[in-house]
């Protein structure tokens, strides 16, 4: 990954919201993109609007955020291997009418 390049997770990538944020992230220059879905059997419609882009600069990955087991995994294996996340991306939360959402990360 060049230096310039910002490191980006989106969730909920495999339709919808997320779909339609990574794709054109993945094309900018300065992005590098790691689309997650709960269930990467679902992938097919973002591996084709992903295009030349696919394992150049957008990446799929597994997440279920509902999950703390699946949360700490994930966030282990990509600072081992990224050693940063610039952007997360959390594009399936259900926000309350209190208008926020606090996700904790215990390291």
């Amino acid at each position: 990954m060049a230096a310039q390049n910002k490191f980006m997770v989106i969730t909920g990538c495999s339709s919808g919201i997320g779909l339609a944020t990574a794709v054109p992230l993945a094309k900018e220059n300065n992005f590098k993109v790691l689309a997650t879905m709960r269930n990467l059997q679902k992938r097919g419609d973002l591996e084709k609007a992903a295009g030349t882009t696919l394992n150049k600069s957008l990446f799929i990955g597994e997440l279920d955020i509902s999950e703390e087991d699946s949360i700490m995994k994930f966030v282990n294996d990509t600072y081992a291997e990224e050693g940063q996340i610039d952007i997360p991306v959390l594009s399936k939360l259900l926000l309350s009418a209190w208008g926020s959402v606090t996700l904790c990360i215990r390291q």
